[in-house]
C-alpha cells in the first residue's frame, strides 16, 4: 500500500493496481516502454479520479481515492443523502475527466501533425489508426498511448454496468425514476448485460480478447451475486454447519481489533484484516470480515455497498449490531423500509430496545 496526499486529499495505491497494470502492459520487457505504460495507466486513473473528488468537494464531501485492481474508486464522504441529479454529475465528472487527457493529448498530435484533425474528420472510426499513424516519435508513441487509454476506458466506463460510472449514473436514473434505491434491479441488468457482452466478444473475436473476455465475466458474477444480495436471496447457513468455537473467538477478537483501528483512522490496517478474515477464516471469520467492510464503506459515504455487506455478513451469522449497521446504511441511502426491517431483525437478535430508541438516528424508527 502506498500512501499519497494531493493537499487534503489522500491517496493509497494498492499492489492489485500495480499488478494489474503490469499485466495489461504485456508484461514488456522493453523498461522505457514499460514506464511509459505505467505512467499513462497512473495518470488517466488519477485524473479520472480527481474528477469524481472535485464533484464532491463542490458537494460538501471530503473525498478519498483508492486506486485498485483495474482502475480507481472515488469515496466522496459526502455528508448528506445526495439527489439523482447530483449522483449523476458525480458519476460521469470522471469519465468526463479522463476525456480531457485524452482531447489534451490528441490537441499536441495535431500540432506536430496538421493532417491528423482531417484525416480524423473524414474518418472518425479510423481514430486509433490515425493517431497511431502519427505517433512516429518516442513523444508522440505517448501521446497516442494517452488518446487511445482515454477514449477507451472512457467507453467502458460508460458502460451500463456496475460498478463502472455508467451503471451508476444508471442506478441514480432508476432511483430518481422509482422513489426508492434501485441497487438491486440495475444490477440483474448489469449482470444480464455483462454477459451478454462476454458472449458477444467470445463469438466476435474468437478467443483473441481475454482480458475482455475475463472483465465482463468478473462483472457478471459480481453483480450477480450483489443483486442476490440486495433481494436477501442469499441461502442462510443451515444449522448443520456447525460453528468453531476458535472462529468465533478469532472473528471477536477481529472486530474488536477493527474498531480501534477505525478509531484511529487507518482504514488500509482494517481492509487488510477484513481480506485476510475473509480468505483464512472460517463463516463466523468471513462475517466478521464483511461487517469490517460495510463499517468502512458507511464511514466512507457508500451506503449501497455498506448495506449489502453488512446484510451479507449477516446472512453468514446473524447478529444484533450487523444488523443495527445494516439498518445505519439503509437509513443514510434513503431506503427507510428496508431500515426499518433491518432494526426489527436487530431486536430480534437481542439489540436492547432502550439503546435503540434512544439512537439519534435509527430511534425514531423503533418507536
Amino acid at each position: 500500500m502506498i500512501e499519497l496526499r494531493l493537499g487534503s486529499l489522500p491517496i493509497r495505491i494498492e499492489w492489485s493496481f500495480l499488478l494489474t497494470a503490469l499485466l495489461l502492459s504485456g508484461l514488456d520487457f522493453d523498461i522505457m516502454r514499460l514506464l511509459s505504460w505505467l505512467f499513462i495507466v497512473f495518470v488517466s486513473v488519477i485524473i479520472h479520479e480527481l474528477g469524481h473528488a472535485a464533484v464532491a468537494r463542490l458537494l460538501g464531501g471530503r473525498p478519498e481515492i483508492v486506486l485498485r485492481g483495474l482502475g480507481g474508486v472515488t469515496y466522496p464522504r459526502v455528508p448528506r443523502l445526495l439527489g439523482p441529479l447530483e449522483r449523476v454529475g458525480l458519476s460521469l465528472a470522471g469519465p468526463f475527466a479522463g476525456l480531457m487527457v485524452g482531447v489534451a493529448a490528441f490537441g499536441l498530435l495535431w500540432y506536430g501533425h496538421p493532417w491528423l484533425a482531417a484525416e480524423v474528420r473524414d474518418a472518425p472510426l479510423s481514430l486509433f489508426q490515425q493517431v497511431s499513424r502519427a505517433a512516429d516519435t518516442p513523444i508522440g508513441r505517448l501521446f497516442a498511448l494517452f488518446v487511445i487509454t482515454s477514449v477507451t476506458w472512457t467507453a467502458l466506463n460508460l458502460l451500463p454496468i456496475f460498478p463502472l460510472d455508467g451503471g451508476n449514473t444508471l442506478e441514480a436514473v432508476v432511483a430518481g425514476v422509482r422513489g426508492k434505491p434501485s441497487v438491486g434491479p440495475v444490477a440483474w441488468f448489469s449482470a444480464a448485460l455483462s454477459l451478454a457482452l462476454g458472449v458477444v466478444l467470445f463469438v466476435l473475436t474468437r478467443q483473441t480478447q481475454p482480458f475482455l473476455l475475463v472483465f465482463f465475466g468478473v462483472l457478471a458474477v459480481t453483480n450477480f451475486n450483489t443483486a442476490r444480495a440486495a433481494r436477501g436471496l442469499v441461502p442462510q447457513p443451515t444449522a448443520a454447519e456447525a460453528i468453531d468455537p476458535r472462529d468465533r473467538a478469532l472473528a471477536q477478537q477481529a472486530l474488536r481489533e477493527a474498531h480501534a483501528l477505525l478509531s484511529r483512522g487507518e482504514v488500509p490496517t482494517a481492509i487488510e484484516l477484513a481480506t485476510r478474515l475473509e480468505l483464512t477464516g472460517g463463516r463466523m471469520s468471513q462475517a466478521a470480515g464483511l461487517r469490517i467492510r460495510a463499517a468502512i464503506a458507511l464511514q466512507r459515504g457508500d451506503h449501497a455497498t455498506a448495506a449489502i455487506d453488512a446484510g451479507r455478513s449477516f446472512t453468514l451469522a446473524p447478529d444484533s449490531e450487523t444488523a443495527v449497521l445494516a439498518a445505519r446504511a439503509a437509513l443514510r441511502e434513503g431506503d427507510r423500509e428496508r431500515a426499518g426491517n433491518w432494526l426489527k431483525r436487530a431486536l430480534e437478535a437481542g439489540a436492547p430496545l432502550a439503546a435503540v430508541q434512544a439512537d439519534a438516528e435509527l430511534g425514531a424508527l423503533a418507536v
